[in-house]
């Protein structure tokens, strides 16, 4: 039988409650669409959307992972389109974005993710340090980047 998102999301969500009582931390989920299963992506975002109250270890967030070919909408239409259109719902959703981006793609991506996904937050993102202009104004817009 196929694993679906809820019943991962639950374990996850168990383990992490257990963590929270028996370590006194605080820890929420950012999920992850994958790169190369655009056919998840709008089931990421209706479960990120059900799960933003759901707390403690709310969801607070989605991402993209495992690849930067999504920013591609000529050369990975396929990947490039589910994704785009999910973003676009948790835009409008209310939900937070967090993309990995200029990690090992163009630094352009940076942009991309900001501009057309709305990224507040880039997954590392090593590469803006190419390009002084974008740095300089991925730090006007107070973009974070995880290091």
């Amino acid at each position: 039988a196929a694993i679906t998102c809820n019943p991962v999301v639950d374990a996850v969500t168990k383990g992490l409650r257990a963590g929270e009582r028996d370590f006194g931390v605080t820890v929420n989920q950012i999920l992850c669409c994958m790169t190369w299963r655009p056919d998840w992506a709008d089931d990421v975002v209706n479960l990120a959307h059900e799960r933003r109250r759901d707390g403690p270890c709310r969801v607070v967030g989605i991402d993209i992972a495992a690849g930067e070919q999504h920013f591609d909408e000529v050369g990975h239409r396929r990947l490039f389109e589910p994704h785009y259109a999910a973003f676009r719902k948790a835009k409008r959703l209310g939900v937070n974005v967090t993309l990995h981006a200029g990690e090992v793609g163009d630094p352009c991506n940076v942009k991309k993710a900001v501009e057309a996904y709305g990224a507040k937050r880039i997954g590392h993102g090593y590469g803006v340090v190419q390009d002084e202009a974008l740095m300089r104004d991925m730090s006007r817009r107070n973009v974070h980047f995880e290091i």
